[in-house]
């Protein structure tokens, strides 16, 4: 039997974890139901996220750790900021068996962004679940490991995707804040594109430059992103792929003042290939003012004084994926 077919074989149970108030959480349940209907014989739990956030999420994964082994597979019908919170928990979390930590993962694109999902399978409406689990591959990935040194306490993330620092951390802040999430133009089927880019647009132009300390010397930045992979926050074909043990990395040290010229300034990080680099080398800097970060979509405030830390995780997570 080929190696690729035996995919549909091989997982003896089945984790799907569930976020019933995704973007898409509609979508999620029609491919929980298409994965109970390909394999109706087969142990599937269905485990629901917290609405208390990150953490409590994190406690979720890591309860599962038990029931996890490489002949599980880990679906996750729920956002990027899950994803993390998953990966966070079987790459990082201690009390997680090592057994556990080779079990693959399919996100199902049940977020707003997908960027993974994406990037392992392709978009939603070509693929059924049956040819992923038929034409597919286990493939290791190496994400980012993301440490913040804050007043002497350390904190390590995984990022699958990417991690940002400045304007493009503060638009997603501008676009998750309730009274932006919840407008009714969103309702009107095919309008959240446009709603989203007014949004994203504005967030652009109101963000400010931060500075830091990087290489012994001070600079004024308006944007830093490290991405793991060539698809961040919905933008494609960065130059580097997912599955190559290397990152992208890119600075943007201004805003100009003109409307839509810095809006095109700041996707110019990702559509000129010539912008950047794709590296293996660590990087490592000190926040000298307060600014927004992202981690897979998920936003956080850091102080001034904060020490920042990124480099490829030592050891991989492995998808499940039909394009890489």
């Amino acid at each position: 039997m080929d190696q690729k077919r035996q995919n549909l074989y091989r997982f003896e149970r089945f984790v799907l974890i569930y976020n019933p108030a995704s973007t898409n959480a509609k979508r999620s349940r029609k491919r929980i139901a298409e994965l109970k209907e390909l394999f109706p014989s087969k142990e599937i739990l269905v485990v629901e996220t917290s609405p208390e956030g990150y953490e409590a999420n994190r406690k979720i994964i890591v309860k599962l750790g038990k029931k996890i082994d490489d002949k599980t597979l880990v679906c996750i019908a729920a956002g990027d900021g899950t994803v993390s919170a998953v990966l966070d928990s079987l790459l990082a979390d201690k009390s997680i068996p090592a057994k556990a930590k080779k079990a693959p993962v399919l996100p199902l694109w049940g977020g707003n962004a997908n960027d993974l999902a994406y990037m392992i399978n392709g978009r939603p409406h070509r693929l059924s679940l049956k040819e992923i689990f038929e034409k597919g591959a286990i493939v290791p990935i190496y994400p980012l490991n993301v440490v913040f040194k804050i007043k002497g306490n350390t904190q390590r993330k995984i990022a699958a995707c990417y991690v940002s620092f400045g304007a493009s951390a503060y638009t997603t802040q501008q676009v998750e804040l309730p009274k932006n999430k919840s407008k009714k133009i969103y309702a009107v089927p095919g309008t959240r594109m446009a709603a989203e880019m007014l949004i994203v647009t504005k967030s652009m132009l109101k963000a400010r430059t931060f500075t830091i300390k990087a290489d012994g010397r001070k600079q004024t930045v308006y944007e830093r992103i490290f991405v793991n992979g060539s698809r961040i926050a919905k933008v494609d074909r960065l130059p580097v792929r997912l599955n190559q043990k290397a990152f992208y990395e890119a600075t943007l040290w201004h805003k100009n003042p003109k409307t839509l010229i810095s809006l095109l300034s700041a996707l110019k990080i990702f559509r000129n290939r010539t912008y950047g680099e794709v590296t293996e080398k660590d990087r490592s800097f000190k926040l000298e003012s307060d600014i927004w970060s992202q981690i897979d979509g998920e936003v956080m405030k850091l102080p001034k004084g904060t020490e920042v830390e990124i480099s490829l995780n030592r050891s991989p997570f492995y998808v499940l994926t039909t394009k890489l």
